[in-house]
């Protein structure tokens, strides 16, 4: 048997119109439609065609797209349509209505088609068999379509004794892109997220769509696909029930079996169902080689798809599935906790009270890695009453992006509402009017109400909210208040007192209630540069806000804390921690969380010099923050960045912008100007910056400000003044104890270096370029006028005009001079 692959003349589609208009054929299967239709074509007496491929790989689509487009071309051609005779082995009823009387009335040229070969019975397989054999009619095209290993060996026996001409196509997987192509009505995310989890399969990219319909949101789509949660797809049992149904009661039962479990397992799997161990080993053999288990780089063994996973669960009863589900639980080889947690959920209204506390306490645990398991396993206790699970819940769709659904799990607004519901509406609305008096006596509500406040830059009412309380947390809240105001305000004496007090008290305190005082404060230690105390602000912060559940909290955290790891220099980590902080802002789709942690991508990944080209566009497409101190810690990047795109920016910051944020944002807008060539307005910008950061009465951020003018000398041509503020800026790095920082501007130094050697060789023409370089190699003016095909006298006149114009005092200093301008990068020929 040999595998056809050569293609033969383009066949139209059979939607191709009367007026020859032409509608491709099947995506990435143009050349195996080509092969199918060449062996109907076939003139041989007998021709036995076997086309394989797994589970929905498309095969019988591609066959009767076959047969289409081989009666178009009948009807085009205006001869007898060829005789097709289509059976669906796996569908009794299609074996009824072509019995062993109808084969014997096939035309000659006739095509059999025989679908799902591998669950033919022993009937349509004699029928089969003794077709193949008979003298007529002749010629005949028996086109067996099976899964791999699943053609029946008696078919292939008859048909070699036959003399038949034999022929296999099996259909490879389609490419993402391919997969994409077959997507209508579905944004580009889903296009990619289905192609993504397809393996290249069509059927399974079909049913995928309805599951990304369903939960249209990268990270909800991925969770969806954990586990046997899909068994509620009617599509999905549908699509996959016959090839469930028409495996042997033993195969079904260890099948169930490895759904439950995940992998196949033999000791879980007897566990499970009872059978012996040598029987299970067979039927997985067995299964394998059909293609519904498969082989993971781990070497466990699992079902090939969670879609056929999901179809296998759902054919178990109920009464099934809460057995297992039991016996799962307590598995002697070892249940991680959140493996329980994924059994329990499934268990549903059958859980015991101290079940429901166990789930409940996973899907706290699980808020931070992964809330989508936390929403789904609250959603399955949602029989029982308990306060805290509605408050675990109400985070967790939070933080997947649902607030809507949260503020519903919250339920009305009470005047009875105890401070954590309280705590919970203000960071959904983040509207504090009305719940400042009423949390007098609550110090979380207080908190959150100040943090509320502070998104609109609003500090006096911030400030006498704490003042509300006469709790000593209350005063250490206010001191870290203190801190980031008058770091916000340029009164960086105070601010640095205020920190010194703020981080001293936070020291001796963990209660969660201060975790937003652990946000302002380790702010403000950032944009001090007190490296250490931001530190270890940040590290504590982190701690309580995973403890906590926050999520919102711990990715600000943990960019902030990326901040402080790449400016003193270790990038590797500080980018980890950076995008692990993105990564949970994109999901909660949070404005503040989304711009912080994009910078800190941007920041990170310069620092360790990978210069990902994907990193800026995460801060451009970011939405703006909502909270001002935020807006101003990451606006610099964001205009920095867009000048270096061709974005524009405002002249004028807002009344809000002030001290450290203000001479930043003043200088990244002079970069902006300098890239759209306005040199009036770069420079004016620039004096404006400089200004602002004297006011400050220190040092701080000053490397950051002559970085940005290096960069807007640069664009303007300015080479000097850029190299003297790059040098400035590498040294104030130095003496903050900024290594990582410093590393950026020892690179930009080199950029400034190459460019103005580039802007100086461009005196020169491309000819004397030419000449300069032969020169440099020591070559005489004899030989330089052989190799460029010139006169001795001109090559004496090109030398003369080099050394005047790069101020070389003889010919032997042009070497020299060249060798400073590093040609080899910058030579440039005007």
């Amino acid at each position: 048997m040999r595998v056809m692959s050569a293609p033969v003349r383009p066949t139209a589609s059979p939607e191709e119109g009367r007026a020859g208009v032409s509608v491709p054929t099947f995506v990435e299967r143009e050349q195996e439609l080509e092969t199918l239709l060449a062996a109907m074509h076939g003139r041989d007496d007998r021709s036995v065609f076997f086309v394989d491929g797994p589970l929905g790989a498309g095969k019988s689509a591609l066959v009767r797209r076959a047969v289409g487009v081989l009666r178009r071309q009948a009807e085009d051609d205006r001869t007898q349509p060829r005789d097709v005779r289509w059976i669906s082995a796996g569908h009794p009823r299609s074996c009824e209505r072509h019995g062993r009387a109808d084969f014997g009335v096939l035309s000659p040229g006739a095509v059999l088609v025989v679908d799902d070969v591998q669950w033919a019975d022993d009937d349509l397989l004699d029928t089969i068999e003794r077709l193949l054999i008979a003298a007529t009619p002749s010629p005949l095209t028996v086109i067996l379509v099976h899964r791999p290993t699943g053609v029946p060996l008696r078919l292939l026996e008859a048909a070699r004794r036959s003399g038949a001409r034999l022929d296999r196509l099996a259909l490879r997987p389609l490419s993402g892109e391919g997969i994409e192509s077959l997507l209508v009505d579905v944004s580009a995310e889903g296009r990619r997220m289905i192609a993504a989890h397809a393996d290249g399969n069509p059927l399974f990219a079909t049913l995928l769509t309805q599951v990304w319909r369903s939960a249209p949101e990268a990270n909800a789509f991925r969770s969806s696909l954990k586990g046997v949660r899909l068994g509620e797809l009617p599509s999905a049992h549908g699509a996959l029930r016959t090839d469930i149904e028409r495996l042997t009661p033993t195969q079904r039962i260890v099948l169930g079996a490895v759904a439950m479990s995940g992998s196949s397992r033999v000791p879980t799997v007897q566990r499970l169902v009872g059978l012996d161990a040598q029987v299970v080993r067979a039927a997985e053999a067995e299964l394998r080689g059909m293609a519904i288990l498969s082989t993971r780089n781990d070497g466990e063994v699992v079902i090939a798809h969670p879609i056929l996973r999901a179809a296998v669960y759902r054919n178990l009863t109920l009464g099934e599935r809460r057995r297992m589900h039991r016996i799962l639980m307590e598995d002697p080889l070892g249940t991680d906790p959140f493996a329980r947690a994924e059994h329990l959920s499934m268990i549903g209204d059958e859980l015991s009270a101290a079940e429901v506390v166990e789930l409940r306490e996973l899907a706290h645990e699980r808020l931070i890695d992964d809330p989508e398991d936390a929403v789904r396993w609250t959603g399955a206790t949602l029989h029982v009453v308990d306060e805290r699970r509605d408050l675990i819940r109400v985070r967790a769709l939070a933080a997947v992006g649902r607030p809507e659904a949260a503020m519903r799990a919250l339920g009305s607004s009470r005047d009875d509402d105890g401070p954590a519901r309280r705590r919970e509406r203000l960071r959904l609305t983040q509207r504090p009017e009305g719940d400042v008096d009423r949390g007098r006596e609550y110090l979380c509500v207080r908190t959150e109400c100040a943090d509320a406040l502070l998104a609109r830059d609003d500090w006096s009412d911030a400030a006498r909210v704490l003042q509300l309380g006469a709790d000593a947390r209350d005063r250490i809240a206010e001191l870290a208040l203190r801190a980031l105001e008058t770091t916000e305000f340029a009164h960086t004496a105070d601010a640095v007192k205020a920190l010194a007090r703020a981080t001293t008290a936070l020291a001796s305190c963990d209660d969660p209630d201060l975790l937003p005082a652990l946000v302002w404060a380790g702010a403000a230690a950032v944009q001090l540069e007190r490296w250490g105390d931001a530190n270890d602000l940040l590290e504590r912060g982190a701690l309580a806000a995973r403890a906590d559940g926050d999520l919102k909290r711990y990715a600000i955290l943990q960019a902030l804390l990326s901040y402080v790891h790449a400016v003193r220099g270790a990038g590797e980590s500080a980018y980890r921690m950076a995008r692990t902080a993105h990564e949970i802002a994109s999901t909660a789709r949070d404005t503040d969380t989304l711009r912080l942690t994009a910078v800190a991508c941007v920041l990170a990944d310069d620092v360790r010099g990978g210069a990902r080209s994907a990193e800026p566009s995460l801060v451009l497409h970011a939405p703006a923050p909502m909270t001002g101190w935020i807006a101003r810690l990451s606006a610099p990047t964001a205009i920095s960045l867009g000048a270096r795109r061709g974005r524009p920016a405002a002249d004028a910051p807002s009344p809000a912008w002030r001290g450290v944020g203000l001479a930043l944002r003043y200088s990244a807008t002079a970069e902006a100007r300098a890239a759209e060539g306005d040199a009036e307005a770069a420079t004016r910008l620039l004096d404006a910056a400089f200004s602002a950061h004297e006011r400050t009465g220190g040092s701080i951020a000053s490397g950051w400000l002559g970085l940005s003018a290096a960069r807007t000398h640069l664009m303007l041509g300015d080479f000097a003044r850029a190299a003297e503020r790059m040098r400035r800026a590498r040294h104030d790095f130095e003496a903050a104890g900024m290594p990582g920082a410093r590393v950026i501007a020892e690179r930009a130094e080199r950029v400034i270096s190459d460019r103005a050697a580039a802007s100086a060789l461009t005196v020169l023409t491309s000819r004397e370029t030419q000449v300069a370089r032969l020169v440099a190699d020591g070559r005489a003016n004899k030989e330089i006028a052989a190799v460029l095909g010139i006169s001795v006298r001109t090559v004496e006149e090109h030398v003369a005009r080099i050394r005047a114009k790069l101020g070389a005092p003889s010919r032997a200093a042009i070497g020299g001079v060249l060798s400073r301008l590093d040609p080899r990068n910058a030579l440039r020929a005007r």
